[in-house]
């Protein structure tokens, strides 16, 4: 999120664990002070004091400017945010903040200080929503490793934090949209500095349904892995002749799998849903479908295990691995 079709999934995989036979393949989704001795080395050089609020001034200018233009590089470009931009962003604002500070002694500069200052409130919570986008992807690779190692768990939290996330952005979007309404940037001369343009043309995304649908696909993605958790699971008990057990979390890997496909059905059918995820979704959907069919060969195995027919539950679940997508 944060940028044009944001989707939150940058580097996502859908994996899966071999058990005794339970094959499951691999599938890839995922991926100051120099200011200041400055000034004061001016003044010994016997610069006049009133050259040093329209420096400060013109110094804030170029810091948010820069600012402004490193926020639309990557709401247009789909670029990852990393820690070293949002230090950039806060030390700059910093710095902008500073020089304004010195500035105000202008009377001269007070309308245009304001507006500075109503820029530098917007870009406060851009960088706000930066650093979410940041948390966001962090805790979303993080479920997906620790899926990849089968620790289901660790990962399911993860999960809920990257869900969790995703109202903190929801909340940083109305506090952006509320800065951006109360702006007086007219006094400014800058472009870059206009920010007239609807909160979404800042955050690289179209309206407030595609942090819905965000959202959404990473709750189906939750599912499928505790899906899969639970196939798991009873392929581990299968195999050790735990038949009883194995078919409980069978069925519950089956009910978690209708759950999640139908929420990529929804997102499939809406048309809101963004190009960019579109085809990840139809292939998560198609996944479930899938695992879905193995499912049901493997509880019908378990089942046929429990009556003493070995031979003809072996084959069941040698017909359920048939399943297992590629």
């Amino acid at each position: 999120m944060g940028r044009q079709d944001r989707t939150q999934a940058e580097k996502r995989s859908v994996r899966g664990s071999s058990i005794g036979g339970f094959r499951s393949r691999r599938r890839e989704w995922l991926q100051v002070g120099g200011t200041a001795v400055a000034i004061g080395l001016a003044g010994c050089l016997g610069n006049n004091d009133d050259d040093e609020p329209q420096e400060g001034y013109d110094s804030a200018i170029d810091d948010l400017v820069a600012n402004a233009e490193r926020f639309q590089e990557l709401a247009d470009d789909d670029e990852e945010i990393a820690t070293s931009d949002i230090e950039t962003l806060e030390d700059r604002l910093s710095d902008a903040e500073d020089s304004l500070a010195i500035a105000e002694d202008d009377e001269g500069l007070q309308e245009q200080v304001g507006a500075a200052r109503d820029v530098v409130a917007i870009q406060r919570e851009l960088i706000e929503y930066q650093s979410k986008t940041l948390q966001f992807e962090n805790s979303f690779e993080e479920a997906v490793d620790s899926w990849e190692t089968e620790e289901f768990d660790q990962g399911d939290a993860a999960f809920v934090e990257a869900l969790d996330t995703i109202d903190d952005m929801r909340d940083v979007i109305e506090d952006l949209d509320a800065a951006l309404a109360a702006a007086e940037t007219d006094p400014l001369e800058e472009d870059a500095l206009s920010y007239d343009e609807a909160v979404w043309h800042y955050i690289g995304l179209d309206s407030e349904a595609e942090v819905t649908i965000t959202e959404e696909f990473i709750d189906g993605y939750r599912e499928f892995t505790q899906m899969l958790s639970a196939g798991i699971g009873g392929a581990e008990l299968f195999v050790t002749g735990e038949y009883a057990e194995a078919a409980e979390l069978f069925a519950e890997g089956t009910a978690t799998g209708i759950q999640t496909k139908e929420i990529f059905e929804a997102l499939e059918e809406n048309p809101e849903t963004p190009d960019g995820l579109s085809l990840n979704v139809i292939e998560m959907r198609q996944l479930t479908a899938s695992w879905l069919d193995a499912l049901e060969y493997f509880e019908e195995a378990a089942e046929v295990a429990q009556t003493g027919d070995i031979e003809e539950a072996n084959e069941l679940y040698d017909q359920g691995l048939q399943e297992v997508p590629e």
